[in-house]
């Protein structure tokens, strides 16, 4: 059987979108075990090697990549999604508010821990 090429970059762009949705599945808190086995060791490495300096900041670190991980798991799904599903470009600008919108909650979890609004439960 021969395969068109509009075939294949379509079967390409469903395998590559359904990637970035497993990836972003991984990350997202979407899941019970999610938090416990992937964004909290990863979010205690970030934090760690980025507040190697300042070790007092260690906590805010933590937090902020805690949330960084979760809001990028719902990013890669949605990309992910639109990639696979709707065949339609996903253009910079779309990419660039997701992000934004992500970074921009970051942010607000990050001032609250800064003014001791949230602070770690231990």
């Amino acid at each position: 059987m021969i395969c068109s090429r509009k075939t294949l970059k379509n079967g390409l762009r469903r395998t590559l979108g359904g990637i970035l949705i497993g990836l972003g599945w991984i990350l997202s808190p979407l899941t019970w075990w999610n938090d416990w086995f992937i964004n909290l060791p990863l979010s205690w490495l970030l934090a760690g090697f980025v507040a190697r300096q300042d070790q007092a900041a260690f906590g805010k670190y933590f937090i902020f990549f805690y949330w960084f991980t979760n809001l990028l798991g719902f990013l890669l799904m949605y990309l992910g999604w639109r990639f696979a599903f709707f065949m339609k470009k996903v253009s910079r600008r779309e990419i660039f508010i997701s992000f934004s919108v992500s970074l921009l909650y970051t942010g607000v979890i990050w001032i609250l821990v800064k003014f001791e609004i949230l602070k770690p439960l231990f």
